[in-house]
């Protein structure tokens, strides 16, 4: 990796112009090496573009060896209780599963950030250990969960594409779900990732 190159991505990475800041961040995750993990991890706790942070996101999963105890340590920092960079490191440790993260993350799960608390809810549920797949049924109720990791994009970043049943039962092929009056029906097994979006519920009730 030259030194010259490094140091300009380095220099660009922190530019005002967002477009300027992506290819920079892809440059770092394409081309450098495991030395510029602190360097990465830093720059996702304060990139305030999302785009820009998920380059630096994939950057940072695929060098996960390195950037790991970086995260652990961020995510501990109390100067990040404020602002998007705890959840910003969630998200990643979320991509990279590792089960040892379960002990850090779930103490968030009742943040009083409803976007860290909800961030690590769903950090917990990709993880999907057996401590995390507890954590999730306590809290939840729901005795059946059926894990669905296997977009295209995991390969991309060296993970494993991993589909199957985490507690209970596995989901029928002729789940329906009922929201405002509307009956869907929900492929969890095989349809798009988890087969149905509640989060756009009021962009649903807006076309009806």
């Amino acid at each position: 990796m030259s030194g010259t190159s490094f140091d300009k991505a380095l220099q660009a990475v922190r530019h005002d112009d967002p477009s300027v800041r992506q290819r920079a961040a892809l440059w770092l995750g394409t081309h450098a090496d495991e030395t510029v993990a602190a360097d990465l991890v830093r720059l996702l706790v304060t990139e305030p573009d999302f785009y820009v942070r998920e380059t630096l996101t994939w950057a940072v999963v695929t060098r996960h060896t390195s950037t790991y105890p970086l995260l652990v340590e961020a995510l501990r920092d109390d100067s990040l209780a404020e602002g998007p960079g705890r959840v910003q490191v969630l998200h990643a440790l979320s991509k990279i599963r590792r089960p040892e993260s379960v002990a850090e993350i779930l103490p968030l799960a009742d943040d009083e950030d409803d976007a860290v608390a909800a961030k690590a809810w769903w950090a917990l549920g990709r993880v999907g250990t057996p401590g995390a797949v507890a954590a999730l049924v306590d809290a939840t109720g729901c005795p059946n969960v059926y894990e669905r990791s296997d977009v295209s994009i995991r390969q991309k970043e060296g993970l494993e594409q991993i589909t199957g049943v985490l507690a209970g039962e596995a989901p029928s092929e002729a789940l329906i779900a009922s929201e405002n009056g509307v009956r869907y029906h929900v492929d969890v097994r095989n349809g798009h990732k988890t087969g149905f979006y509640v989060d756009q519920r009021d962009n649903r009730l807006l076309v009806q």
